[in-house]
């Protein structure tokens, strides 16, 4: 009997920054200006638990970022005219 391959809905921080090439601080940033929809699962009781994240939302936020021009301060310096 052949395997079906099941694409995973959800990865934790560290997983996502792999799969996107993003770093976790930046996904973590994202997460907190509501970019990117995560979970937070926690035992009942429990303070602390594993964030998990959207991979179809960071997808869809990628995939919207395409042709957009960043604006970088590190930019203005070299693109102001004389």
């Amino acid at each position: 009997m052949k395997e079906e391959s099941i694409a995973p809905k959800w990865a934790n921080l560290r997983v996502a920054a792999k799969y996107s090439c993003l770093s976790t601080r930046l996904l973590e940033t994202y997460i907190e200006y509501g970019l990117i929809r995560s979970a937070l699962v926690k035992k009942p009781g429990r303070e602390r638990g594993v964030r998990l994240i959207d991979l179809d939302d960071l997808n869809r936020f990628i995939e919207g970022s395409i042709g957009q021009r960043a604006e970088l301060k590190m930019n203005e310096k070299h693109n102001k005219t004389p």
